[in-house]
């Protein structure tokens, strides 16, 4: 599978939650690497600035990992991981059209619109340890094209 790379920009989406930290504009795919069962997003502006990276598990607990990294301009740092279903993990990052526009997974994720939040709702302020990701229909599809290379994976 070839990485896709989305346009580095930050993107505009409206009005976003109170909870959604602006930075979570800014995080674009980065690209797959298939040999690890990952895909990264990074933080299309900043070196060494927030990262996500979603691992599709092949051994007996077969599931999705995501993993974070948010920086703090204090140089603190936080970071975490929630492990999801297959289809927990396609309804929270709205890949499937049969999820309503507003979707939350008690302390594993919200998302309202294209606004995602993990594992739960912050200030929206410098600080916090969740992570925010805008999801754009370009970031979605490259996510489907990195699952689809695990289909029997649940």
């Amino acid at each position: 599978m070839e990485a896709v790379v989305v346009k580095a920009e930050v993107l505009r989406f409206g009005k976003q939650p109170a909870w959604f930290h602006h930075n979570g504009r800014r995080l674009v795919v980065e690209g797959a690497i298939p040999s690890q069962n990952m895909l990264v997003l990074v933080d299309g502006t900043y070196r060494n600035a927030a990262q996500v990276v979603i691992c599709v598990s092949k051994n007996r607990r077969s599931g999705i990992l995501v993993k974070w990294t948010v920086p703090h301009r204090d140089n603190g740092l936080d970071s975490g991981r929630r492990f999801y279903t297959r289809d927990n993990f396609e309804k929270l990052f709205g890949l499937t059209n049969d999820v309503p526009d507003q979707y939350e997974i008690l302390g594993a994720g919200v998302r309202e619109g294209p606004w995602l939040n993990i594992p739960a709702k912050g200030s929206g302020q410098d600080g916090d340890p969740n992570i925010s990701i805008v999801l754009p229909e370009e970031t979605k599809e490259a996510i489907r094209e990195f699952l689809k290379s695990f289909p029997n994976q649940k």
